[in-house]
């Protein structure tokens, strides 16, 4: 199980709380402090207003005095003590004409900056502010006379420097607010949250995962939250157990069911065994009965010509049906005629046994049941002998309209197990002659111009090793289903006619000898088989 107080990419709760509270505080406390410096603001421009008021009030009589009387000592005394108030940056004192008296200080504002106080003034520190105080002189009839008015000049310059003393009270306020918030919320993560749930983490990853037994967290540690996760883990703990123990009875009871199928499988696959034994036997007298047909008529010919010859021989020495074998023969009374042609009948008698015999022995070799080490053949003999074998058993006419070349080296001398080669060689000619037969077929429907052919060749290939091809001009194997062709029972012969089996077993039969198979064909042109085998096979085993 994973270490959850192993460093790694995720974030603790601490860490995820104090960054969400310092977001949201500092965007709450930003906004704050926007609010509480534009209140203050206002609240020192109405200072400022009402100092320049009270300014204005006490100054009022005595600077109408002066300027009626003409008393400019006094006049300038009077601007000197209003220009020391903290609130003027200015004055400017004219007459009844706007003509310019008196000025204090003037020289340090523009009088091009003089703004109306609103939002956009707030924060710009050249905004000038002007106060007017007409001074108007009541007379002793009763009448009011202005005899002049006095220009009162402050800005935001002064309340810039009131205000960034208050400022900078109100930001170290909200970091030492900020740090103690932080200080307060590591301190009760740590012992309320985090703590709990790293005990609680451990006694989660301290459960026995084969045994697991229910929780209990520390009194000290325990909270309303805690122990809901708690009471939810142990319900847990209790469902997996139960889970459990049905799942065990569901395991006990499909067991036995698994042994029961497995004993049924078994014998299925023992019934499938003998089935695969009856098939492959089947196969096997298959290519027995058609190599027994090509037998018949294979030694018809020699059998025919030797009676022919017995027959011959009996009439030149005069020998008559009804003679028993003890009849003495007189052979210097044969005619001379009669002795020149018996050594032809003789020779012609002698050749037709030796074909007899080639060909019985080369079938007893395959007659075998089981060789359990190779034989050495003579494989042009083996292979014309198994190729008129199954020409002389087709029952169509592929086998005597076909075009056959065999191009094999007549000493040529090879191990082999000379049944299963046979068979091998039984099962691809049958192949072959069935192509060239469907193909004959198909020319004769659509009036082409065809002529079958067969050809048998052994080339030299590699280090002691052989290739032997096997070529047809017949309808050849659809590209979809060549890939399919050497699986067992897969077969494009109608029924009746092929098992399926017959290049499986052949591929069987070349690996037994150490070599390779390998088919290339074209649909509809042609059929080539090759064949690698060592020459000694023998060295093998």
């Amino acid at each position: 199980m994973e270490n959850i107080e192993e460093k790694n990419s995720r974030d603790s709760i601490t860490y995820e709380v104090i960054r969400y509270v310092t977001l949201y505080y500092f965007s709450i406390a930003i906004l704050l402090t926007i609010g509480q410096i534009v209140f203050e603001y206002y609240d020192i421009k109405r200072d400022i207003n009402y100092s320049i008021s009270e300014l204005k009030k006490s100054f009022n009589t005595s600077l109408t005095n002066s300027l009626w009387e003409f008393n400019s000592n006094q006049t300038d005394a009077i601007l000197a003590g209003i220009i020391q108030s903290p609130s003027v940056i200015a004055l400017k004192l004219v007459d009844a004409n706007e003509n310019v008296i008196s000025t204090k200080n003037l020289d340090a504002i523009n009088e091009k900056k003089i703004e109306q106080s609103n939002i956009l003034t707030l924060f710009k520190p050249d905004s000038i502010f002007e106060y007017k105080q007409t001074l108007t002189k009541i007379l002793d009839n009763g009448q009011q006379e202005d005899v002049g008015s006095l220009y009162v000049y402050s800005g935001n310059i002064i309340i810039l420097e009131q205000l960034s003393r208050i400022i900078l009270y109100i930001i170290v306020n909200s970091i030492i607010k900020t740090i103690s918030l932080w200080l307060i919320l590591i301190a009760f993560f740590n012992k309320k949250v985090k703590a709990p749930l790293n005990e609680f983490i451990k006694r989660i990853t301290s459960v026995d995962s084969k045994n697991p037994s229910l929780l209990k967290v520390d009194n000290q540690f325990e909270t309303e939250e805690l122990f809901q996760i708690q009471e939810s883990f142990n319900e847990l703990i209790v469902e997996l157990k139960n889970y459990r123990d049905v799942l065990e009875a569901i395991i006990d009871n499909k067991t036995e069911l698994i042994k029961e199928k497995n004993i049924e499988v078994r014998k299925l696959i023992s019934k499938l065994e003998d089935a695969q034994d009856q098939i492959v036997n089947q196969e096997k007298l298959n290519s027995l009965g058609l190599v027994s047909a090509g037998i018949a008529h294979e030694l018809k010919n020699p059998l025919n010509l030797s009676k022919n010859s017995i027959i011959i021989i009996k009439d030149l020495f005069g020998m008559k049906e009804e003679q028993d074998e003890e009849f003495a023969l007189n052979i210097d009374k044969l005619d001379s005629g009669k002795m020149k042609a018996l050594p032809s009948v003789v020779n012609m008698l002698v050749e037709s046994t030796k074909r007899m015999e080639s060909i019985i022995t080369n079938m007893l070799l395959q007659s075998r049941s089981e060789y359990t080490k190779p034989t050495q053949v003579n494989l042009n003999s083996f292979v014309s002998m198994n190729l008129r074998v199954v020409q002389k058993s087709l029952r169509d006419n592929a086998g005597t309209a076909s075009k056959i070349t065999i191009d094999i080296d007549q000493e040529l001398n090879i191990d082999v197990f000379p049944n299963e080669l046979g068979r091998l060689l039984v099962n691809l000619f049958e192949n072959s002659f069935y192509a060239l037969s469907e193909r004959m077929k198909f020319s004769e429907e659509t009036n082409e111009e065809y002529t079958p052919t067969l050809n048998v060749s052994v080339t030299s290939f590699g280090n002691n090793k052989i290739l032997l091809t096997i070529h047809d001009n017949g309808i050849g194997i659809p590209k979809k289903i060549q890939k399919k062709i050497m699986e067992p029972f897969f077969t494009t012969k109608p029924t009746g006619l092929g098992t399926g089996l017959g290049l499986y077993l052949s591929y069987e039969i070349v690996k037994k000898h150490h070599g390779e198979i390998i088919i290339n064909s074209d649909e509809n042109s042609f059929t080539e088989i090759q064949i690698r085998l060592p020459l000694d096979l023998a060295s093998m085993f």
